[in-house]
């Protein structure tokens, strides 16, 4: 009796289809421009809360990459702060991928990016917000 072996590659790919609730350790042929990213500012007291979401409109757990990105301008300096992840976000959901607070005095300005990835570094969606303290009574 002869045995074949098959590399664990081609054992996944054989068999994805039957285990349809597997969880994907790449996004592969799920669609992951249907991440969408959106930063969310919220002023506590002294403090800036920020959030970093991401919803997957698919049908399919994604992998995504992701960099939450703070600049701050003020009276005494700037400053810059970034945070940077990987995350399975389940399908057909909203998720908190990243959450700050920092001390947002009355002369400082703040610029939030919030980029998400694929696993080869391609842009699949990012969003951007300003806050000035002009802008925190609106």
């Amino acid at each position: 009796m002869r045995l074949s072996v098959l590399p664990l590659a081609a054992f996944g790919v054989l068999f994805q289809p039957i285990l349809g609730t597997a969880i994907p350790r790449r996004n592969g042929n799920s669609n992951p421009s249907s991440c969408e990213a959106k930063v969310e500012m919220r002023k506590e007291g002294k403090f800036l809360v920020i959030l970093g979401h991401c919803h997957n409109a698919s049908p399919v757990p994604v992998w995504v990459r992701y960099e939450l990105r703070t600049d701050r301008r003020g009276s005494s300096g700037s400053s810059h702060n970034a945070q940077a992840g990987r995350m399975l976000v389940p399908a057909e959901q909203d998720i908190i991928l990243s959450k700050t607070t920092i001390m947002a005095g009355p002369q400082d300005a703040y610029q939030v990016w919030l980029r998400l990835l694929d696993d080869q570094g391609s842009p699949i969606s990012d969003d951007s917000l300003r806050y000035s303290p002009a802008s925190a009574g609106r």
